[in-house]
């Protein structure tokens, strides 16, 4: 499980909005429909099979306020990268959405 450090406290895995309203932390991403959703990012090095670094992409970790949790990819040249087998299940327009957010951001 990951250790995020977000304003001085350390939080293990997942914040869910609960969590978030017992820190009294707003929300941070807001949709056009109003959804609302809380994300964090961190890099991550993709690696080949003999285990060398071939690239680092960035990772959206994203919880909506239902507590349905997504993991969107981006490269550092603004490119959205799929991983299949990652957020199946999830409407499309709603990842669709997510990305054209944060590409705004």
């Amino acid at each position: 499980m990951d250790v995020i450090r977000w304003l001085g406290i350390n939080v293990i895995g997942w914040l869910d909005f609960d969590v978030i309203d017992w820190l009294g932390l707003d929300v941070i991403l807001q949709l056009d429909d109003g959804s609302e959703y809380f994300y964090t990012i961190k890099d991550v090095e993709v690696t080949n099979i003999l285990g060398t670094a071939t690239s680092v992409l960035q990772e959206y970790f994203v919880t909506n306020s239902s507590g349905e949790k997504l993991v969107l990819h981006r490269t550092n040249d603004g490119n959205w990268y799929e991983i299949q087998g990652i957020n199946s299940g999830v409407e499309k327009g709603i990842l669709l959405a997510l990305k054209l957010k944060f590409d705004s951001l």
